[in-house]
């Protein structure tokens, strides 16, 4: 669970950007990406499989998944307003969020692409990337790929350290 007292320690001197990621059900990957600035937050989350479910669509569905993803929304959103204040975080769709495309027709689309997508989406929430509609989604096959010579590659963790308060982890090439 996420504490006020994590996000107290987040230093305030710049803007922050936190990931979280969420197995929804036991079949579906979805994300949250906020950004910290200037006292306050921006809760955005990231569907593939339903790109275009607002949080209003979420709080009016009576679909397990829907719920379980409107929950979690909830619980970040709730931890932020407990440190500052409930107008001061905003819930919103990630609109540059890439979706997994013709899965029920294309063999290389799989309903099991969402966890490549949501680790894909995060990537471009952090990496400030443009519209999804302005770069091509490659496919999910072509995602995986990337992922797996990202993994493969040199990069070394050389740093990571957790308290109770907060945890870091430091790449360096």
């Amino acid at each position: 669970k996420l504490t006020s007292q994590f996000i107290e320690n987040i230093p305030k001197d710049k803007p922050a950007k936190i990931m979280f990621y969420k197995n929804l059900g036991g079949d579906h990957w979805v994300g949250i990406g906020v950004i910290l600035k200037n006292g306050k937050a921006t809760v955005s989350y990231a569907d593939s499989l339903y790109p275009k479910n607002t949080y209003e669509d979420l709080s009016h569905s009576r679909k397990a998944k829907d719920t379980q993803a409107k929950k979690f929304i909830d619980d970040i959103s709730h931890s932020f307003e407990q440190v500052l204040g409930n107008s001061n975080v905003k819930k919103q769709t990630y609109k540059h969020a890439w979706t997994q495309t013709n899965w029920r027709g294309d063999k290389e689309e799989a309903p099991s692409a969402c966890g490549v997508y949501t680790i894909e989406n995060m990537r471009r929430f952090l990496a400030n990337s443009p519209a999804a509609d302005q770069e091509q989604n490659p496919g999910s096959l072509a995602l995986r790929k990337e992922q797996l010579v990202r993994m493969t590659n040199p990069t070394a963790v050389v740093g990571a350290s957790y308290s109770k308060t907060l945890m870091n982890a430091h790449t360096h090439a």
